[in-house]
């Protein structure tokens, strides 16, 4: 299934099957996605996990969301070259490393003045977990745990997400805000300044992918963002 011939260019007929196909697909993904965090919320259980070993399963379910998501990018990738802004530009390592830490710095930046607005603590707004680690291996569990969080989020969030709402909507900046507030609803348990800043993310994360096509780029930022957070609020 050709999943991203332009629906407008198409039949009356082709256009809807193709655009309910489309839009089934994006839906059965990100109520997967959301799925651990629902029925948690439903059972009572607790929606911020604690850290070390208890973040094992969501990790395992991240890493098979993330290789379905990638599959279904590969299985599209000549497709999504043609709409998506061509083949990716070459960059040199060094410019690579360095867009990487400007994503990183401009999370940072946004979730202090973030904090700011709100008058609550910028880790208040980024901690996922109930408690602070306890000891050097629950801290490495942690770590790991964000980098394969943001691996999968921007997989999903960016990589697939964006180019798909693209031709939805034939408009860049309406993907880029709609993924955002999709990526937002996931965080939802952190409270009001958790769930705003995750949108603020998301544009942040999602105007970098647009600029380069470069998922690595984009984890890079969501993850050293994600990491540092966590060891500085936990130092």
């Amino acid at each position: 299934m050709d999943l991203f011939t332009d629906p407008w260019k198409n039949p009356a007929n082709t256009m809807v099957s193709q655009r309910s196909r489309l839009l089934r697909e994006i839906l059965v993904l990100y109520a997967l996605y959301v799925a651990p965090g629902l029925s948690a919320f439903w059972t009572g259980a607790p929606s911020a996990p604690a850290p070390g070993r208890d973040l094992l399963p969501t990790a395992v379910f991240l890493t098979a969301f993330m290789l379905l998501v990638g599959y279904l990018i590969d299985a599209d990738l000549a497709e999504l070259r043609s709409v998506d802004g061509g083949a990716k530009q070459r960059l040199p390592v060094t410019m690579y490393v360095l867009w990487a830490l400007f994503g990183a710095v401009l999370l940072g930046v946004g979730a202090l003045g973030l904090s700011s607005v709100f008058r609550t603590p910028t880790s208040g707004a980024a901690s996922p977990f109930s408690r602070a680690p306890a000891g050097t291996a629950e801290v490495s569990a942690t770590v790991v745990f964000l980098v394969i969080a943001a691996a999968a989020e921007e997989t999903f969030f960016r990589a697939y997400l964006i180019p798909r709402l693209r031709l939805l909507s034939r408009s860049t900046v309406a993907a880029v805000i709609v993924s955002a507030v999709s990526f937002s609803l996931g965080h939802i348990y952190q409270g009001t300044t958790g769930t705003v800043y995750a949108v603020i993310a998301g544009i942040i994360l999602g105007a970098l992918w647009v600029r380069f096509h470069r998922l690595p780029m984009v984890i890079s930022a969501h993850a050293l963002y994600n990491v540092a957070t966590f060891l500085l609020s936990n130092a």
